[in-house]
């Protein structure tokens, strides 16, 4: 399993908001260049973040993007869920019926749990646990 770019780009975006969340809203030029993001990428990530309700576009004077619920009510599920889809370690996960060998899998136990305990550790990291504690992605040096 490996998150893609796009969503590592909006989890560092949404940290900059939840970090910003009471101040105007940030321009998703200045956005880019804090996450070190292409702008028309970020641009394309944040109309999917828009339509799941985790970011609010602004217009006018005041334009930019900011969070569009509190930092402690958006975990880091809700953004990679918005953008990966939901979490998925297998196929048979997707459609169990459709899978052949579902009846008397050795391993769809194992697979289960383990996407329990990921989304559990996902649920329980929010925006503004993850701010509080200082934690954030560094920008990399590709």
């Amino acid at each position: 399993m490996q998150i893609n770019r796009g969503t590592e780009y909006a989890i560092r975006a949404m940290l900059h908001l939840a970090r910003n969340h009471r101040g105007d809203p940030i321009l998703l030029a200045d956005l880019a260049q804090a996450t070190n993001a292409p702008a028309n990428y970020l641009s394309n990530v944040f109309q999917t973040l828009s339509r799941f309700s985790l970011v609010r576009s602004h217009r006018g004077a005041l334009r930019g993007y900011s969070l569009a619920r509190e930092p402690k009510e958006i975990s880091l599920l809700d953004v990679v869920e918005a953008l990966e889809g939901p979490l998925v370690l297998t196929c048979c996960m997707n459609d169990p019926e459709n899978c052949p060998m579902s009846q008397g899998c050795l391993v769809t136990k194992v697979f289960n749990d383990l996407r329990s305990m990921i989304r559990k550790k996902l649920e329980s990291q929010t925006l503004a646990l993850l701010t509080r504690q200082g934690r954030h992605f560094e920008p990399s040096s590709e």
